[in-house]
C-alpha cells in the first residue's frame, strides 16, 4: 500500500511548479509504543469464552480487549474508519505491537504476515445457559464480521485516511480446530547398531489453523459497490457446521493482513502500509445467513472539541476571547442497525475536573429510522445540537472539562457501551488544530530548502517558549535530516519575514514514544503587536539542502488547510490537502527541561572554528564559561560520529569531507548546536 507515492507523483507532474506537498502513510504508533512483548495464550479452561461472542471496538483504547484477545497486535482506534458502522474499529496495518514497522518488514514488492489478532478460547461444544447442552450443526452457528480498506474514498490520496492495501495484499480469517495439528517431518541421518540409516522424525507439531476466508487488497471505492446495504464496511458471514473440527472448547479463531511496502526512492516515503478496519466481530447460535441487522443504536463518530478553531488551545488565550472560541453546535453521527425504527432521547453533559456540572443539553425525543434506509440520523438536536455555552472562567493557568454524549431508549437492546461518547476539552500551554492521531505523514519534495509554515492567532500577546513536533517513524531511520525551526510573522495573507530559527537533527526513533518531540527555543520570542501584526504568527521548518521529507504526523480530522502553506521554488502556496500538520507551538511562562525541574532561563553558546575545517584540529569556543559537558558530533545522515566529554579542540582530519553537526550539552541539560564542514 506504502506505493502510494506513485499516485502521488502522477497527480502533482500536472502541478505548474517542481516542488510539492507529499502525504504519506503513517509510519510508527506512539500510542502503541511502550509495551514489552505480547501476550502469551495462556488461558485456563474455566476462563474459556462462553457464547455470544461479540466485539465492535467502541472502548477508547488501543489494544484490543484483554478479556477477549490474546496479544497486543492490531491498533484500536476511533479515527481510521470511513463512514464507520459505530465508533470504534480495530486496524491492521504494517506496525508490531509497540507501534513501529515490523522488524520483519522490506521494501517491497514481496509480501509478508504483519498483524495477527487472535481471539481467546471459545467454547463452541456446548452452551450453559438457561441449561447446559452440547452444541450442533443445527443450532446454526454463524461467525460475522465487517471488514474495510483502508485509504479513504476517490482514486488520488489527496483526502486518504491511510493508504490502500494493493491486489497482492490480503486480509485473511483462519479458525483453529482444537485437537487436529499440522505435523512437519523432517529426515536425518544417523547410525542404528553401527549402521548408517536416513529415518524420518517428527520435526514439530502445530495446532491446526484452517483457511476459511480471505480479501484481495483493493481501494474503498470498489467495496462499495459490492455492498447491498450502503455501508462503507462489508459484512461477512460464515456458517461453522464442522462439528468434528470446531465444537470444542478450546476454539479459536484469527485475523492477518499480508503487508507489501514500497520498493521507494525516498527513505522517508517507506511507512505504514495496506491498512484494513474490522468492526463488529460476533460470533453467536441460532442465527442464519440473511441476518442483515443487529439491534443496536450507537454513535458512529469519535467525540470532538468544542472549540472553533482549535482542537486545543491555551487557557489564557480563550479567556480573552471565549465567546468566538467556541463552536455553534456539535456534529454527531447516529445510526440504528436495525430493521425497525426507536424512539431515542439524546443529551450532552460538561462537566469540570472535580465532576461538578458546568451545562447539560437535553435535546428531547426522536424517532430513529434505520441506517440501511436513512444513513445516519438528520435530525438537527441529535445530529448538530447547540453549544450555547462557554466554559467557566478561573484565575488557573490550565483546565480540563469533560464532554459526555448520552443516547438512551425504553428498549432493551442487547448492546451498550457505543451509545455513550465523551471527550476531554484541555486548556493547557499550546495550540493545536490536530486532535492527536496522525493518519498520514506530511512533508514538502522537490526543493531541497522547501518550506512549511502553520498559521496560528492571539488574542492577546504572549510569548513563545518551544514547538512540539510529531515525527513519524521510517524504515531506514539512518536516513535523518537536519533541518532549522522556523517562526514567521504575518505577510500579505502569508507568511511573512522570519523573526527565528534554530538549527536541529530529526530525534532518533527512541524519542517517538513520546508521541511529540519537545523543541525548547534557544531565545524565548516574544508575539506582541510590534513585530507580529494582529498578533498572527506562524511555526514551521526549513528543510536544510536535503532531497528527503520531514514526514512529519498529519491528523485528517480538522480541515486546517486554509492556514498551511509550503513555499517551494521562492513561492509560498496555500495547501492543497485536507488535514493539520501535527504541530504545537508551546507559550506563557518557562518551560522545564526534561527532568521536569529546571527552569530555561539562559543560553549555552557554542562556536567553532575554523570552518570549514580542512586540517587536523576543530576548535571549539562560546561567550559562556563552561567547560563541563559532552561533545556530541554527527554526520549530515544523523548517525553519532564521535561522543566524548568537552575539550576545547578535537582531532576531526580523520573524517572524510562533508557536513556535521556538533552538539554540546552542559552539566546543567543547557545545549547548544552548530554546523561545520570538513573540505579536503
Amino acid at each position: 500500500m506504502n506505493r502510494i507515492f506513485f499516485s502521488i507523483v502522477l497527480c502533482f507532474f500536472a502541478a505548474t511548479v517542481a516542488g510539492q506537498e507529499v502525504i504519506v502513510p503513517l509510519a510508527g504508533n506512539p500510542e502503541l509504543q511502550g509495551r514489552d512483548n505480547k501476550k502469551a495464550f495462556s488461558q485456563k479452561d474455566e476462563d474459556n469464552l462462553l457464547l455470544p461472542f461479540f466485539d465492535d471496538f467502541y472502548q477508547d483504547r488501543v489494544y484490543p480487549d484483554e478479556s477477549k484477545w490474546d496479544g497486543y497486535d492490531g491498533f484500536q482506534n476511533q479515527d481510521f474508519a470511513v463512514f464507520p458502522i459505530t465508533q470504534g474499529v480495530l486496524t491492521l496495518d504494517a506496525l508490531d505491537e509497540l507501534g513501529r514497522i515490523h522488524s520483519n518488514a522490506l521494501p517491497g514488492p514481496s509480501n509478508w504476515i504483519s498483524d495477527i489478532v487472535t481471539s481467546k478460547a471459545i467454547r463452541l461444544d456446548s452452551v450453559f445457559s438457561p441449561n447446559p447442552i452440547a452444541l450442533h450443526t443445527s443450532d446454526s452457528l454463524y461467525f460475522s464480521f465487517f471488514y474495510q480498506p483502508g485509504g479513504g474514498l476517490g482514486p488520488h490520496p489527496f483526502n486518504d485516511i491511510g493508504t490502500p492495501p494493493e491486489s497482492q495484499d490480503s486480509l485473511v480469517l483462519e479458525f483453529l480446530a482444537p485437537g487436529f495439528s499440522d505435523t512437519t517431518w523432517i529426515e536425518i541421518d544417523t547410525v542404528i547398531n553401527g549402521v548408517s540409516q536416513t529415518i524420518t522424525v517428527v520435526d514439530k507439531i502445530e495446532e491446526a489453523w484452517d483457511y476459511v476466508w480471505s480479501s484481495e487488497g483493493m481501494v474503498l471505492d470498489s467495496l462499495i459497490l459490492e455492498t447491498d446495504e450502503g455501508y462503507y464496511f462489508k459484512q461477512v458471514m460464515i456458517p461453522i457446521t464442522d462439528e468434528e473440527r470446531y465444537f470444542h472448547k478450546d476454539f479459536r479463531f484469527r485475523f492477518s493482513n499480508y503487508v507489501s511496502l514500497s520498493s521507494d526512492v525516498h527513505a522517508s516515503w517507506q511507512s505504514n502500509a495496506d491498512m484494513w478496519n474490522i468492526d463488529y466481530v460476533y460470533l453467536d447460535k441460532d442465527r442464519t445467513i440473511n441476518e442483515q441487522s443487529v439491534k443496536d443504536l450507537a454513535f458512529a463518530n469519535k467525540a470532538g472539541t468544542m472549540l472553533s478553531k482549535y482542537h486545543s488551545m491555551p487557557f489564557n488565550q480563550y479567556k480573552e476571547n471565549y465567546v468566538f472560541e467556541m463552536v455553534d453546535s456539535v456534529e454527531n453521527k447516529i445510526t440504528n442497525l436495525d430493521t425497525e425504527s426507536y424512539n431515542m432521547i439524546y443529551k450532552y453533559r460538561i462537566t469540570n475536573e472535580q465532576g461538578g456540572l458546568v451545562y447539560e443539553y437535553n435535546g428531547g425525543s426522536f424517532i430513529i429510522n434505520p441506517y440501511a434506509e436513512n444513513g445516519y440520523s438528520s435530525h438537527i438536536p441529535f445530529a448538530k445540537p447547540p453549544a450555547q455555552f462557554i466554559f467557566p472562567i478561573s484565575n488557573a493557568d490550565s483546565a480540563e472539562f469533560l464532554v459526555s454524549h448520552f443516547l438512551s431508549s425504553d428498549e432493551n437492546l442487547p448492546f451498550k457501551g457505543n451509545d455513550t461518547i465523551s471527550f476531554t476539552q484541555k486548556f493547557h500551554n499550546y495550540y493545536a488544530y490536530d486532535n492527536g492521531t496522525p493518519e498520514n505523514g506530511y512533508g514538502v519534495d522537490g526543493d531541497e530548502n522547501g518550506m512549511v509554515a502553520i498559521q496560528f492567532s492571539l488574542n492577546k500577546a504572549d510569548t513563545l517558549r518551544g514547538i512540539n513536533l510529531y515525527f513519524n517513524e521510517i524504515l531506514d531511520p539512518s536516513s535523518d535530516q537536519s533541518f532549522y525551526l522556523t517562526v514567521w510573522n504575518h505577510g500579505d495573507r502569508k507568511p511573512g519575514s522570519i523573526i527565528y530559527e534554530q538549527y536541529e537533527l530529526r530525534p532518533e526513533p527512541v524519542d517517538y514514544r513520546n508521541n511529540y518531540h519537545t523543541f525548547i527555543l534557544d531565545e524565548p520570542v516574544i508575539i506582541n503587536q510590534t513585530n507580529f501584526p494582529n498578533l498572527i504568527f506562524y511555526v514551521g521548518w526549513q528543510k536544510d539542502n536535503d532531497d528527503e521529507i520531514l514526514n512529519i504526523g498529519y491528523d485528517r480530522s480538522r480541515d486546517s488547510r486554509a492556514r498551511t502553506f509550503y513555499h517551494v521554488n521562492g513561492i509560498w502556496y496555500n495547501s492543497l490537502q485536507s488535514g493539520s500538520v501535527m504541530i504545537r507551538p508551546l507559550l506563557g511562562k518557562t518551560l522545564p527541561y526534561n527532568t521536569g525541574i529546571e527552569q530555561i532561563d539562559q543560553k549555552a553558546q557554542i562556536s567553532v572554528f575554523p570552518n570549514p575545517v580542512s586540517g587536523e584540529k576543530l576548535y571549539i569556543t562560546s561567550g559562556d564559561d563552561f567547560h563541563q559537558g559532552e561533545i556530541t558530533i554527527y554526520n549530515s545522515t544523523g548517525t553519532i560520529i564521535l561522543q566524548q566529554n568537552y575539550t576545547p579542540e578535537i582531532v576531526v582530519g580523520h573524517l572524510p569531507s562533508g557536513l556535521y553537526i556538533i552538539r554540546f550539552t552542559d552539566n546543567k541539560g543547557l545545549i547548544s548546536t552548530s554546523k561545520f564542514v570538513i573540505s579536503k
